[in-house]
């Protein structure tokens, strides 16, 4: 046991892919978890859950003054590693020129992140390295010989926001920003989620049953082999480091890789349901806690899983005004 517990510095706390890692790590003998967000304390839901302490930051477009912020709260708390959730907070602190930040934030590489997040990019570099994957095109290569229907979405970004369904040109054209398009797969839809240290891939699937505002709220937690394959490939030519998620559908009968999250997402936390811990585990690697032993472990018992349907439900919590953030 060390003298102290690793603490760690996470953004973004009202989202629901923050409080996935602070579920898997809050009674945790090894760590504990400091908080930001652009919210005061009372409007978030972080009363639920032991953390050491919330602080108010800009958001993160404000550049300079968002990395001073971190900076000084990394000094003022002790800060072991950094865990940004948003794009922007990544790009951000990665862009600082201060190094107690920038060796903080080791568990993510920003060339990845880069590969990930630019859908046309990461649907190269699959055709690349034979990755299934549907065929994607710009807009004006599309249009060159169009065909419908056919999926849009932003070519920056992950997850299923600003996605949809195009049936027509007038649809097209309605579509804002710069997009991608991509062929129409067929369900079902799954994420993965996976962690990989040292060369070795451990992943757990999950087919989304009920899907609010994005996210999984009833989903089928499973392992595939097949799944656990691709996963290996992706790790190994994005440069993935910790956790990391994808998400696939059918495509030509074959699973195919439609999205790719350099980082936990909104829904990882329902492996704890089914006691895989992640989040744990990624934390141990990047303090240097975790022994081959150990990681091997863990891929025999997702290799062991056995299929089961977690269903996630709202619970209320009461806080009282004043309580602790600054």
């Amino acid at each position: 046991m060390r003298s102290r517990r690793i603490r760690i510095l996470l953004t973004s706390a009202g989202t629901s892919t923050a409080l996935g890692v602070i579920k898997g790590l809050s009674d945790n003998d090894y760590f504990e978890i400091c908080t930001t967000d652009v919210n005061p304390y009372e409007m978030l839901a972080l009363g639920a859950f032991n953390i050491v302490s919330h602080h108010i930051v800009p958001y993160a477009s404000r550049g300079q003054e968002f990395v001073e912020r971190i900076d000084n709260l990394v000094e003022e708390l002790s800060i072991d590693h950094i865990y940004p959730i948003h794009d922007e907070e990544i790009r951000t602190l990665h862009g600082s020129s201060l190094e107690r930040i920038v060796e903080r934030l080791s568990s993510l590489n920003i060339n990845s992140i880069k590969k990930c997040t630019n859908k046309l990019v990461a649907h190269q570099i699959c055709v690349e390295y034979s990755i299934n994957t549907p065929r994607t095109s710009e807009v004006s290569t599309f249009l060159e010989k169009p065909f419908f229907p056919v999926f849009v979405k932003p070519k920056i970004g992950v997850g299923s926001i600003g996605a949809r369904l195009v049936k027509s040109h007038s649809d097209l054209f309605d579509s804002d920003g710069d997009l991608v398009v991509q062929d129409v797969c067929e369900g079902p839809e799954v994420t993965v989620d996976c962690l990989t240290w040292e060369g070795s891939t451990i992943a757990v699937a999950r087919e989304r049953i009920e899907i609010k505002s994005g996210v999984s709220t009833k989903a089928r937690i499973f392992f595939s082999n097949e799944l656990q394959i691709i996963a290996k490939a992706l790790a190994d030519r994005f440069e993935l480091v910790g956790m990391f998620c994808f998400q696939v559908m059918r495509y030509n009968n074959e699973w195919a890789v439609i999205d790719i999250n350099p980082r936990s997402g909104g829904a990882s936390a329902m492996l704890l349901a089914c006691g895989i811990n992640f989040y744990q585990e990624h934390f141990l690697i990047q303090a240097g806690l975790c022994d081959k032993s150990r990681f091997d472990a863990l891929a025999v018992k997702v290799s062991q899983l056995s299929a089961s349907n977690v269903v996630r439900y709202y619970s209320e919590h009461r806080i009282e005004l004043g309580s602790q953030n600054d």
